[in-house]
């Protein structure tokens, strides 16, 4: 089975009561209220749950598992105001859609592509105060970026 494969049909959940403190730890409920948000690689919508309960504009879940992709389009506890979309985000052209937040938990570290090259896509996806926010990566316990 090749790497590709293997990411294709990993199904991976995080336990929500670690989600849930990470992102309270680091992101304040008024930065998640009416916000676009985009969760780059969402598994099975971990974080998309609790990013939910706060009532946000939309939340964009981005993830190479098929399982992953299809177990958020059918759970029944998300909004209509949620898109989910099945990629490899090695090569995955993120657009021109603006965020106000951006966060990975446990994705970065596992692409091809260098770091600074994706935190410089992000920020070229933030609002005017949009800012990332990533946990884990390289076993960094967290870090939040800004765009300038």
């Amino acid at each position: 089975m090749s790497d590709l494969d293997f990411y294709k049909n990993l199904s991976y959940s995080n336990d929500i009561g670690y989600v849930e403190k990470n992102i309270n730890l680091n992101i304040s409920a008024s930065e998640i209220t009416k916000k676009n948000i985009l969760d780059y690689g969402c598994g099975v919508g971990d974080a998309t749950y609790v990013f939910n309960k706060l009532s946000p504009a939309t939340i964009t879940g981005i993830d190479i598992g098929e399982s992953n992709i299809h177990f958020c389009e059918n759970n029944e506890s998300f909004n209509k105001n949620m898109l989910f979309i099945r990629a490899d985000l090695n090569d995955y052209d993120l657009g021109v859609k603006k965020y106000d937040l951006i966060y990975s938990d446990t994705t970065i570290e596992f692409l091809q592509k260098d770091v600074e090259y994706i935190l410089s896509d992000f920020t070229g996806m933030l609002g005017t105060t949009g800012f990332q926010v990533g946990l884990q990566v390289f076993r960094l316990t967290s870090f939040r970026g800004f765009v300038a």
